[in-house]
């Protein structure tokens, strides 16, 4: 069985606009690019509601009056707690999907100022967009519920009957209509950020002079370091790994169908589905309520190696086995015809 990567006319076009610049120097000018957007402009976002949230943390609260002695300050638990408490408050985490925006802000000026490219070598074809992010939509949540189910299944994660918006006695920040939809729209914002980011501007870029699998690559990678921070990500490297697959599969996804738009909804919607429907942290990160609540079984170091544990799916067998079956599947379908030139 031969695989062979599609030369996508979005990349084509861009070899035929520059000659492109030596790995070292994209990689650099990438770093910029995302200390400006990923960093200055989205931390500029999330500054007022991280406040917010953290001034009415009660444990927050405690500390500045000093009421805390400092004993129980200096236990990492306590501030365990507080960062924990920050990450599933819903102003937190929907002002840091919504600040995602910054990304494709960031991508967008560089790619049509510095680069001089069209938006099209982005990715943004017109034929078939809405198709497209649909039938990626669809490949998202399928992928997420394999690997919930598989998890289940096995016994590395269980269904946690007290909580979630069915439960017997829901909390008070069960989700709402309101809040999903919310939750909905920012994850769309962020899929369609990390990807118009990583794929549309640096992976295109990269591919301007390096061959396209390089570029896939060292695509990934950087979309895997980006994650370097995220709770939990260090005391996982297969976490780091997954994350580094998703990138290779979608970077050849988006090649084989010539646009940004599938991966963008795959993106999204493997985050929701993630997060919303199953209640499970994305990628160390975000711990919200959820329409079911999808938990780590304790206790087993085996079942933690196949679920993620506290990282999630993403930081299990179970994802690295999804996600190699998805990449290999991506390599043996054609790839979209009137979206790519030739075959490298």
């Amino acid at each position: 069985m031969k695989f062979s990567l599609p030369m996508p006319k979005m990349i084509e076009e861009t070899r035929n606009l520059r000659e492109g610049n030596w790995l070292l120097l994209e990689i650099i000018i990438f770093i910029c690019v995302y200390i400006i957007a990923g960093m200055v402009l989205q931390g500029m976002l999330t500054l007022i509601p991280t406040l917010m949230a953290l001034f009415s943390s009660p444990e927050f609260q405690q500390l500045l009056d000093r009421s805390a002695d400092y004993a129980t300050v200096s236990d990492p638990s306590y501030i365990n707690g507080i960062i924990a408490e920050l990450s599933s408050n819903p102003l937190i985490v929907l002002s840091s999907l919504f600040s995602t925006v910054a990304l494709i802000a960031g991508a967008l000026v560089y790619c049509r100022a510095i680069e001089k490219r069209p938006f099209r070598t982005m990715g943004f074809r017109r034929g078939h967009a809405i198709r497209e992010y649909l039938v990626g939509a669809a490949i998202g949540l399928v992928a997420m519920g394999i690997c919930v189910v598989i998890c289940l299944a096995s016994g590395a994660s269980v269904i946690d009957a007290s909580k979630g918006i069915g439960s017997v006695a829901p909390s008070a920040m069960a989700p709402t209509l309101g809040l999903i939809a919310l939750f909905f729209v920012g994850f769309i914002i962020q899929g369609a950020g990390e990807e118009i980011l990583l794929r549309g501007y640096l992976m295109v870029s990269l591919a301007a002079r390096q061959r396209l699998i390089v570029a896939a690559i060292v695509s990934a990678a950087a979309f895997s370091a980006l994650h370097l921070l995220n709770p939990g990500a260090l005391d996982s490297p297969l976490a780091l790994l997954n994350i580094m697959l998703f990138g290779v599969f979608a970077g050849v996804y988006m090649m084989k169908r010539g646009s940004i738009w599938g991966v963008a909804g795959i993106h999204a919607f493997w985050n929701f589905a993630q997060g919303v429907v199953f209640g499970i942290p994305v990628s160390g990160a975000f711990q919200m309520d959820s329409l079911v609540k999808i938990s780590a079984t304790e206790g087993s170091q085996f079942f933690t190696f196949l679920s993620g544990g506290n990282f999630g799916v993403e930081g299990g067998l179970v994802a690295t086995i999804v996600l190699a079956i998805a990449l290999i599947i991506t390599l043996v379908v054609p790839a979209r015809k009137d979206e790519v030139a030739v075959c490298e």
